[in-house]
């Protein structure tokens, strides 16, 4: 959803997503008549998602060394905001797939699978973790430059 008419009784009580003139970001039909799909809204909850946190603690840097852990969808828009705040980014994934793709097409510095973060202790300034699954984030911690 992206407006609502502000007025009714359910703006009025912060339920607006049950106006009757609110403007759904998939299927809904703008003032022109056309229909929306929700391609933009993907963005915008992945890019505030992940820009949030870089900017708040800190992370928008250039010359930082920032690792990004997952690298699906919020991954994806974390290393991008990461490049262009001028970071040295490192991936790690357990997908050895997405390695090409994270370094040539995406530009990250360093792509590491979990048995290579051995080899990366203490390097990093701090981590965007996107994992959805459990894990343990000692390993991560432990790829933490804390001076």
């Amino acid at each position: 959803m992206v407006s609502s008419c502000r007025k009714c009784d359910q703006c009025e009580n912060n339920l607006e997503n049950y106006c009757p003139e609110k403007l759904d970001t998939y299927n809904g039909v703008l003032p022109d008549g056309s229909i929306t799909y929700g391609s933009y809204s993907d963005l915008m909850v992945a890019g505030i998602t992940t820009y949030s946190p870089l900017r708040y603690y800190g992370l928008d840097k250039p010359g930082l060394h920032v690792g990004v852990a997952g690298l699906g969808g919020l991954g994806h828009v974390a290393v991008k905001f990461l490049k262009a705040f001028g970071a040295k980014v490192t991936v790690i994934d357990i997908a050895p797939e997405k390695k090409t793709y994270a370094l040539e097409t995406l530009g990250t510095d360093q792509f590491l699978l979990p048995h290579e973060m051995e080899s990366a202790k203490g390097t990093l300034d701090g981590i965007l973790d996107a994992v959805a699954a459990f894990h343990s984030i000692q390993a991560y911690l432990d790829l933490l430059n804390f001076v």
